[in-house]
């Protein structure tokens, strides 16, 4: 970004210090004279968990969209990963075991760290930012607004330091929340008169259960990733284990539905034993565990539909999970939150934006974009769980075909050995490619094909309905562009 792309004497304000606010914190660096990131935590000059990321004692993914993204903004943040300890994955192996097959397979380029690693080598690189200031131990408190003609500008925010009661006003040309899944923007957006966004909700009460072990220098390399897929629809949790950074191995067991994993130490290992292959519990009766299990639980998942409001202030704009809170085991919420940052930058980079009344709400659209393919995904898969519900838009006929085609593409892919249906599957999930590649006619049809599975899709149809208008009406969010579309 140039200089001349900067407004000289501009500031932006970002709510949140955490990956979101980081991430578009960098962002706007290139378009505003001074970014303040207010953070609530006090922040440590090494890595650590905070209270303000209840989920970083457990393990993060990163997609490859996210990592691009990362690799975009701060070049050679791996090589600062692993300058910090991180764990080289590159060439090892991944294990991944299911009810329908096992597989391995080698990592490319990829490093295995805790959360608050990846979170402190970004923050670092931030920090060095000489427009970028992070007031630590303060909270804004609400949003300041006046009136431009009948429209409502927010023009910044009032901040207060945690232990003082005093508040001061922050004035910004243009405020972007990103406090996280208990942001209180719902809440000021309607004593602001602008009323509450409709909200879908995915009922997980999804719980992990992850503990530490030390991994000796014999088996350093003997171990890389496993990942262990219970069958939801009985109510089978998943495992992990994790090598990251200090010689140490993250291990985590997860369930839905209220189907709670243990944190009593005792019981975690015969925890582990119980899942459908007994790989995770094999490795960690060799391993030393470090502390105890923590728990993390989560009753709910959360798409708050800004885009859709009929009113919305110019001067502000929401990202990452204060806009949806995914469930953290498919691991989308930072590359999500990092497509976004990137689609903002693109939104303050086009012409016509100072002439547009309402940018800021066509920006939060095409967040929304970016969204909705990825919360399709978790609410198609976590309602396989036995007591999770779904309050919102998609239909049930809908989410009942996709479930079904999912299993045929997995049994085509892992018992059949369908490689390249492997790689789309994986893709689409992994958010590299566009829901189109697996959910557009063609592809269901070459699918139904391959797996010999036309009576199935036959069954689907009502009498004289065509594939293409089911589709379209059974998965409006696959016909925008998806995310992967949108940031190419």
């Amino acid at each position: 970004m140039t200089e001349s792309n900067v407004k000289a004497g501009s500031r932006a304000i970002v709510i949140g210090g955490s990956m979101a606010g980081l991430l578009a914190a960098k962002v706007l660096s290139g378009h505003y004279g001074e970014i303040i990131v207010i953070e609530r935590d006090e922040l440590q000059d090494r890595p650590a968990n905070r209270p303000g990321v209840p989920q970083d004692h457990h393990p993060h993914r990163l997609q490859h969209l996210g990592k691009g993204v990362l690799e975009t903004l701060f070049p050679g943040w791996r090589e600062d990963l692993l300058a910090q300890g991180a764990y080289e994955r590159e060439g090892k192996e991944m294990h991944l075991i299911s009810p329908l097959a096992s597989l391995q397979f080698p990592y490319e380029k990829d490093e295995g760290c805790s959360r608050p690693l990846l979170e402190w080598v970004i923050r670092r690189r931030v920090a060095a930012e000489p427009r970028i200031q992070v007031l630590q131990g303060h909270e804004a408190v609400s949003l300041l607004t006046r009136k431009k003609g009948n429209k409502l500008a927010v023009t910044g925010a009032k901040v207060k330091e945690k232990r003082c009661s005093d508040s001061r006003d922050l004035e910004a040309a243009l405020v972007v929340d990103a406090s996280g899944r208990y942001s209180r923007l719902p809440a000021w957006l309607e004593e602001l008169g602008c009323g509450k966004p409709d909200t879908e909700i995915l009922h997980t009460r999804l719980a992990y259960s992850t503990r530490h072990y030390r991994i000796p220098e014999s088996l350093k390399d003997r171990y890389s990733t496993v990942l262990i897929e219970g069958d939801p629809s009985l109510a089978e949790g998943s495992g992990v284990f994790s090598p990251i950074e200090g010689g140490l191995a993250e291990t985590t067991i997860y369930g839905a539905g209220g189907h709670y994993p243990p944190v009593d130490p005792a019981r975690y290992e015969p925890a582990a034993a119980k899942l459908i292959h007994p790989m995770l519990a094999e490795i960690l009766a060799q391993l030393e565990p470090v502390g105890n299990p923590r728990g993390f639980r989560m009753p709910e998942c959360r798409l708050n539909q800004y885009g859709e409001m009929p009113e919305w202030p110019s001067g502000l704009l929401a990202i990452g999970d204060s806009i949806c809170s995914f469930d953290p085991i498919y691991g989308q919420g930072i590359s999500v939150a990092a497509a976004e940052a990137m689609e903002m930058g693109k939104a303050l980079q086009e012409a016509g934006r100072e002439s547009d009344p309402r940018w800021e709400l066509h920006v939060q659209q095409r967040f929304g974009k970016i969204i909705l393919p990825a919360w399709w995904t978790i609410v198609v898969a976590d309602l396989r769980w036995p007591g999770v519900t779904y309050e919102g838009s998609f239909s049930g006929r809908g989410i009942r075909f996709c479930q079904e085609y999912l299993d045929i593409v997995r049994r085509q892919a892992l018992q059949g050995g369908d490689m390249e249906l492997f790689g789309l599957l994986m893709g689409v999930q992994g958010l590299d490619l566009p829901p189109s590649a697996l959910f557009g006619e063609e592809a269901v049809r070459m699918v139904v094909s391959r797996s010999k599975q036309e009576a199935w899709l036959e069954k689907q149809l009502d009498d004289g309905e065509t594939l293409g208008f089911f589709l379209q009406r059974s998965f409006p969010v696959f016909h925008p562009a998806s995310h992967a579309e949108a940031n190419r």
